[in-house]
């Protein structure tokens, strides 16, 4: 780690080629179904990815420096922590009876159930996978213990979900607004760019003095706390906090990070790299709503297309592999 990092370009060959291959599909997809480009399906579209964006920036950064010892980094609880954040607000709110503090104290639920996972994983020595998972199904249990209190959802929740700016949601505006910002935090500063050093070396990284405790532990916590917040998001698109849940944001997110070319290993992956991948995972979800697909059919064909945008970046890999800051 003596030699200094390599900024590379902010598209790069392998984020050009994600960008022009999604755009493709869309494309083909679009002249097979012209209703694809009206106006309110592009806005669907983005909403949805708006809100997906959010949640897979923080799996994003846990899949880049999440990884502890020989397992992977992975957050299998940010769609029950998603679910969670919708009832729990309307309950916090009845409770404290001001919208403000509801919100900030479901971040905040957020962030602790992003501490559990960090410090069963650093301290317990816990496999990432089922640390996270048994997050994911302990809170599934909790939402399950909880009735839907009716509250009146604020205004600005109701505008941050459900309102947009010509024809791009105000969730997808979010979504750019938060992946500018982790971007900037990955390329310039001290804590991304260790990050960054300790999923491509970590014994290189904790020898300089980089505490692989606390920089994995954190990003746990930002994971939980993104999940929060796309869970707000949902909530001011719903309305209505609903408990009928279909956990469609943890395993899309792990498809749209990977989709955007963050190897599972680490250390290799940009922040704009997501946008492609959600915008692609909520497309496939408009066709299969479009042709009735089961929802058995729309998992093989997510697992498929994973696997195959995965093997052609491994093969990459194998020819050409450069640590760099994207």
């Amino acid at each position: 780690m003596s030699k200094k990092l390599k900024l590379s370009p902010i598209f790069s060959e392998r984020i050009t080629m994600i960008y022009v291959s999604v755009f493709l599909f869309i494309l083909a997809a679009g002249m097979l179904i012209p209703t694809v480009f009206m106006p309110s399906n592009i806005i669907g579209v983005l909403r949805q990815a708006g809100i997906l964006g959010v949640v897979a920036l923080g799996q994003f950064l846990v899949i880049m420096g999440g990884a502890w010892k020989k397992d992977v980094g992975i957050d299998l609880s940010v769609g029950s922590t998603l679910f969670l954040t919708t009832l729990a607000f309307c309950h916090i709110n009845k409770l404290v009876q001001s919208d403000i503090v509801a919100t900030i104290l479901c971040l905040l639920l957020g962030v602790l159930i992003g501490l559990i996972n960090g410090i069963m994983i650093t301290r317990g020595n816990i496999s990432p996978f089922i640390a996270t998972l048994a997050t994911s199904l302990s809170l599934q249990g909790i939402t399950w213990m909880i009735s839907i209190t009716p509250v009146e959802i604020p205004g600005y929740l109701i505008f941050l979900g459900s309102e947009r700016i010509g024809l791009v949601p105000i969730t997808f505006i979010c979504f750019l607004i938060l992946s500018i910002i982790l971007w900037v935090l990955m390329r310039y500063s001290t804590y991304g760019i260790r990050v960054y050093a300790k999923s491509s070396n970590p014994r290189a990284a904790q020898l300089l003095g980089v505490d692989l405790k606390l920089y994995t532990l954190s990003t746990y916590v930002i994971s939980g706390l993104l999940a929060a917040f796309g869970g707000l998001l949902y909530l001011g698109f719903l309305v209505h906090p609903s408990m009928t849940f279909t956990d469609i944001f943890t395993f899309d997110s792990i498809a749209a990070v990977l989709i955007g070319g963050t190897e599972f290993v680490g250390g290799i992956g940009s922040v704009f790299g997501l946008l492609p991948g959600v915008v692609l995972m909520r497309f496939i979800n408009y066709f299969i709503l479009f042709f009735n697909v089961p929802d058995a059919t729309r998992r093989i064909m997510t697992g498929l297309m994973i696997f195959s945008i995965v093997t052609i970046f491994v093969l990459q890999s194998k020819r050409k592999r450069k640590f760099k800051i994207v």
